[in-house]
């Protein structure tokens, strides 16, 4: 068995129309690099305050005690697609902002909201997939 750790460091992406009635517009979703990811973890961290408990098998449990300030809480899904949805500009991505995608229908937003967090392992599906995972490891002994 070889102990070589291989990591593709391509970013994954989606590709995504955005179409109404007159156009549509071809963009891609992307993976978070390190940069993005730090940046959304802290805007987040910034809402909300955090309860840290012991389990009964003296294992950390993480929850959301409150939100800090109510009102910027509805800007968290557009924060994290302006993170990762990109429009194709002459071959090059160019962010769309909060505030395009606030212009969105709800639909709409909780789609990209939905593919932004799956393809950054985000999410209670992400949560739990993570959960289950250690579940299946045996313990080390």
């Amino acid at each position: 068995m070889s102990n070589e750790l291989t990591f593709d460091v391509e970013l994954a992406e989606i590709p995504v129309k955005l179409k109404n009635k007159d156009k549509s517009i071809d963009c891609v979703i992307r993976e978070f690099d390190g940069e993005s990811r730090k940046n959304y973890l802290s805007g987040i961290m910034g809402l909300v305050n955090l309860d840290v408990k012991t389990t009964d098998d003296d294992k950390p449990s993480v929850g959301i005690s409150s939100i800090k300030d109510p009102t910027k809480v509805a800007g968290i899904k557009s924060s994290l697609i302006s993170l990762c949805l990109f429009t194709k500009k002459d071959e090059e991505l160019v962010p769309v902002t909060p505030e395009t995608i606030l212009s969105y229908p709800v639909k709409t937003i909780d789609g990209l909201y939905e593919a932004c967090q799956k393809i950054n392992g985000l999410g209670a599906d992400a949560a739990d997939a993570a959960k289950n995972e250690l579940k299946e490891k045996p313990e080390d002994g």
